[in-house]
């Protein structure tokens, strides 16, 4: 996310967490062929400042470990 890339990660609860929902989720090989098949080229550039914009924040893992909230 730092790096300003887009995200097509597997779907779990830290992932999701993570990427605040913004990023794009697969269950397994067929659903990720799927995601590179068909999801427009713009959606994946406009992504990529989101994901930065995410990754810019304090970091939010240590939050889910403790469970407390970042600021």
């Amino acid at each position: 996310m730092c790096l300003s890339l887009s995200i097509a990660a597997f779907d779990v609860n830290y992932n999701r967490a993570i990427t605040e929902n913004a990023a794009r989720y697969f269950r397994d090989a067929a659903e990720l062929a799927e995601l590179l098949e068909n999801v427009p080229p713009a959606e994946w550039e406009s992504m990529r400042a989101v994901m930065k914009e995410i990754a810019d924040r304090p970091y939010l893992g240590a939050s889910l470990l403790t469970g407390k909230r970042r600021s």
